[in-house]
């Protein structure tokens, strides 16, 4: 019997390198975009579930219930209302009672507005979404 060697050459080893190297170049912007519609979908999916909880927050207290544009991450006032870039990703939202129901009011801790029921943190490097122009 003949004591034959096994294993892969340099050359085979580098070649399968250099193909799964390739096969990743290309997958490698796909998967950025995936993902990207993947955070999208789940802010969104969030932002529904958080209007959702709003309104029946409103129908179970039988008081108007607000849901704003926090005015910077983890702070407890909204945003103006006059604001044309709205980036509620970096800063997240408010769900809070406003028993006058008055769409103005921006600052839940005012007598007027009732407690914040629900905030939820921004996310940094996120995205800011433009409102159009109406």
């Amino acid at each position: 019997m003949r004591n034959l060697p096994r294993g892969f050459t340099l050359i085979e080893m580098m070649t399968v390198i250099a193909l799964i190297a390739i096969i990743g170049a290309l997958a490698a912007p796909d998967l950025r975009a995936f993902v990207v519609r993947n955070k999208v979908a789940g802010v969104s999916n969030e932002f529904s579930a958080a209007l959702q909880q709003a309104r029946s927050l409103a129908v179970s207290r039988n008081s108007c219930v607000s849901l704003c544009v926090a005015s910077s991450n983890n702070a407890a006032t909204c945003m103006a209302n006059d604001v044309d870039d709205v980036n509620f990703l970096a800063t997240g939202w408010l769900i809070f009672q406003n028993p006058g129901c008055d769409a103005a009011k921006t600052d839940p801790a005012a007598a007027v507005a009732g407690p914040v029921l629900q905030q939820r943190s921004g996310e940094a490097g996120s995205y800011v979404l433009r409102a159009s122009a109406a």
